[in-house]
């Protein structure tokens, strides 16, 4: 299920077109689910699809909805967090978040759903870029971000993918 038929054309384009480059090597795919584009008070379901991605709300009374933090915009979040699963494991994820109230606890798990690595990115009043790599072998299969006292936007997440012609 896709958001817009805008992000699902350009997901499938960028695809297409990294297969029809040809060869015989695997190469690299830059996939993302960009919220900086969504205007404001764009809201969202609580559990949604995007680019690839599955964004479920954990809980709270706060809605999912684009809001802005420092002249930016992205997906608002509340304080008891949103999982993402990963379009594919990978072994690292980039995120542009913004902390606004309280530090935002990013937890990344595996396909078993065991938590491999977590950090907590302090509370900084503007967008940070945020590299989630365990220092382990395993992949990341699923994030989950809480905490920002419902102030936490996600602006982006992206992988790299390998696709094979």
């Amino acid at each position: 299920m896709c958001v817009t038929r805008l992000f699902c054309g350009l997901a499938a384009l960028v695809l297409v077109a990294a297969v029809a480059a040809g060869g015989d090597e695997v190469r690299p795919l830059k996939l993302c689910a960009d919220f900086s584009s969504y205007s404001i008070p764009h809201k969202f379901k609580d559990d949604f699809e995007l680019s690839g991605y599955r964004i479920k709300k954990i809980g709270g009374a706060v809605a999912l909805e684009i809001g802005n933090h420092d002249m930016e915009v992205g997906l608002q979040f509340p304080h008891e967090g949103i999982e993402i699963t990963l379009p594919a494991p990978v072994p690292v994820t980039d995120l542009k978040l913004g902390v606004g109230a309280g530090g935002v606890k990013i937890e990344a798990l595996d396909e078993n759903k065991t938590v491999i690595y977590a950090v907590t990115v302090p509370h900084d009043e503007k967008f940070v870029s945020v590299s989630v790599k365990p220092p382990s072998a395993n992949k990341i299969a699923l994030l989950r971000l809480t905490g920002g006292d419902g102030e936490g936007v996600l602006a982006s997440i992206c992988v790299m993918l390998k696709t094979v012609p």
